[in-house]
């Protein structure tokens, strides 16, 4: 897993974009990505990307996101920063 220290360990789309919230779901994508060799995911209702950088394997796929809420549009001016 990368570095947490650099990210934010809280979420302005809510406590399921908490980093500590998410500890299961990224250790279950990041064993998918590797067990069926992804190499793409479609993120639908991504939210405010906060937690998605720590899936271990991520990196290596094209990753595209999408949410359609005003917070998050407003709120995601900068790129996934990888």
């Amino acid at each position: 897993m990368r570095d947490q220290t650099t990210l934010q360990k809280s979420a302005w789309q809510g406590p399921g974009s908490y980093v500590a919230n998410t500890e299961a779901s990224r250790a279950f994508l990041s064993s998918v990505i590797k067990d069926y060799n992804v190499t793409s995911v479609f993120d639908a209702g991504c939210g405010d990307v906060n937690w998605q950088r720590l899936v271990d394997g991520l990196d290596r796929v094209r990753y595209d996101a999408l949410s359609w809420t005003k917070l998050a549009i407003d709120g995601c001016i900068y790129p996934l920063n990888r």
